[in-house]
């Protein structure tokens, strides 16, 4: 099978470009006049580091990822294993790596790795090649990397990667037992991590907490979740007009570039512009799904269902953080949020996409 001849899906490339366009209005409207105008740039820059990452993706045989799936989950575990001699502390977790000038989070590269592992694991299951210990040792694998994850701690990012496995299992596999075996031994954990890890729990009651104080007199417990909403309420049908943010020009919203780009694009264009991001979302989870459908090969709807998984589970809670019926446990909001690691991460499964979609047919 030639790498050069896979087609680039170009339908798949227009719904990209168009979030992408919106995140960078987005960004520049928010930023513009503010000591955070640098982010604007460095977007840009990454933005251009994701395109390669999705063009490198899509031309590259797909079956070369799954190959090396479970060495690359067990190397990824390693590193989040290391994180605490290697990583830099950001209020209170330990999940960014600081290489020079670029901050690196492993744990969305776990995304990435673990959806081309469950896509290993059914086309491993669909072949029988698999003994019961085999399968054991996968599950287990698998259930390190969202532990691993918790105890940084990051509940956010291990129960989106719990939630894409546990879809994808739920979608894909005639026998469900495995899917239920990953989602026991994850709860069986629970105990231990509260029993060694305290301050991992207590880190993420203070959210749960913050969340449920938001409409109480005490504000400061419940600050993000207010402001997201003010801010949103702010721009009404029709919005501020771009620049026009108050919320974010004045420090009121805090992460607005990260956990809250949705609110401020709201305060920024109302409701005329709030649908449809909300709309190319779920347009975006069902192209992917579709392709999912059309797949012939499990593996490959595996990929596609896993990629739709991601971003529907990601766009519900990060609207959700926004809309303040969710707590805030510092998920982006998938291509329009800014930073590296999840924009490049999120091109490289939806380049994995288009490998699979644009593979030469037999």
């Amino acid at each position: 099978m030639s790498e050069t001849s896979r087609k680039v899906d170009w339908s798949l490339v227009g719904i990209i470009s168009l979030i992408l366009v919106i995140a960078l209005l987005n960004l520049f409207g928010a930023t513009a006049g503010t000591p955070m105008q640098t982010k604007f740039y460095f977007q840009l820059g990454w933005i251009v580091v994701g395109w390669g990452v999705f063009a490198v993706m899509a031309k590259t045989n797909h079956f070369v990822w799954m190959r090396f799936a479970w060495w690359a989950l067990l190397a990824i575990n390693l590193t989040l294993l290391c994180l605490p001699l290697l990583a830099d502390v950001v209020k209170g977790s330990e999940r960014w790596v600081k290489l020079g000038p670029v901050r690196l989070q492993p744990s969305e590269l776990a995304k990435f790795i673990t959806i081309v592992a469950v896509a290993r694991l059914v086309e491993e299951i669909q072949q029988g090649v698999l003994g019961r210990w085999h399968l054991i040792a996968r599950i287990l694998l698998l259930s390190s990397t969202v532990g691993l994850i918790v105890i940084q701690p990051d509940l956010g990012t291990a129960a989106m990667i719990a939630l894409t496995v546990g879809t994808v299992g739920l979608m894909m596999l005639r026998n469900i037992r495995p899917v239920i075996a990953l989602g026991l031994v994850s709860l069986a954990c629970i105990p231990l991590l509260w029993k060694f890890f305290p301050e991992t729990f207590e880190y993420q009651e203070k959210r749960i907490m913050a969340l449920i104080a938001a409409d109480e007199t005490d504000t400061e417990k419940g600050w993000q979740s207010n402001q997201s909403k003010i801010a949103i309420g702010s721009g009404g049908a029709f919005g501020k007009g771009l620049g026009q943010g108050t919320q974010s020009k004045y420090g009121w919203l805090p992460e607005y570039w990260t956990d809250f780009p949705f609110s401020e694009w709201a305060e920024q264009t109302g409701m005329l512009g709030s649908i449809p991001v909300i709309f190319l979302y779920g347009f975006l989870t069902v192209w992917l799904l579709a392709m999912g459908v059309e797949c012939k090969r499990k593996s490959d709807a595996a990929i596609c269902f896993g990629a739709a998984a991601m971003i529907f589970w990601h766009s519900l809670v990060n609207l959700s953080m926004g809309l303040g019926v969710a707590p805030v446990v510092g998920l982006t909001l998938p291509l329009f949020s800014y930073g590296g690691s999840s924009l490049v991460t999120v091109m490289a499964v939806l380049g994995l996409v288009s490998a699979v979609r644009g593979a030469p047919k037999k």
